[in-house]
């Protein structure tokens, strides 16, 4: 296979188009170049060019990676899906997402703690921000530690029923309609139960004052 020329990409001084004599193309950067010694009207031997090859899609898996990683956090889970579904194969993906964590940029464990206080602001209880950490793809090796950071429960429940009651003392239809609401943001009956009964406790207190 004869490499024809090395072109300049116009979006980025690191990196280079690869023309071959096929009228393919492959983008790499400087490594590659470096590496193969590549040079306009190079003729690459059949094995050369498959590694090549493999290390230009490498370098496409590296650069994409990173690419979606500066836009939003992501698990590694997240990041591999990800690139599987911009086309990247699974091998390479693997790769670039072991490049992040070796660089450090992507960590598992910092980023299931970033879930867990993001929905537990939300208001959300331990069941519904574990659907999240599983939807997040964090690994579930991970979860106990994180959650174990979470604030405490009863805070967000009593909060939720303070909005939703304002000291006013519920019937039967808005206990329930109550309970249904905070089960489907996550927490248990029994921290259902005793924030409810509490906050009657505190109304009525309220009230003989």
């Amino acid at each position: 296979m004869r490499l024809l020329k090395i072109e300049p990409a116009a979006n980025k001084s690191d990196r280079f188009i690869l023309r071959f004599e096929d009228e393919t193309s492959l983008v790499c950067g400087l490594g590659e170049i470096s590496d193969y010694c590549l040079h306009s009207d190079m003729e690459l031997e059949p094995e050369t060019y498959k590694s090549l090859y493999e290390a230009c899609q490498y370098y496409k898996a590296k650069e994409k990676a990173a690419q979606l990683l500066s836009a939003l956090p992501l698990s590694s889970g997240e990041l591999r899906q990800k690139l599987t579904e911009k086309g990247i194969s699974p091998e390479h993906s693997e790769k670039a997402v072991a490049w992040l964590e070796g660089l450090g940029l992507l960590n598992d464990a910092e980023y299931a703690l970033l879930v867990v206080r993001h929905y537990a602001a939300k208001g959300y209880g331990t069941a519904r921000i574990k659907n999240e950490l599983y939807r997040h793809r964090v690994p579930k090796s991970l979860w106990e530690e994180a959650l174990e950071q979470m604030p405490d429960n009863g805070d967000r429940v009593q909060r939720f029923i303070n909005s939703r009651l304002k000291g006013a003392k519920p019937d039967d239809r808005e206990r329930k309609k109550l309970a249904e609401a905070l089960l489907r943001r996550g927490f248990s009956w029994d921290e259902i139960k005793s924030a409810i009964s509490q906050y009657e406790e505190n109304a009525e207190n309220t009230e003989e004052v």
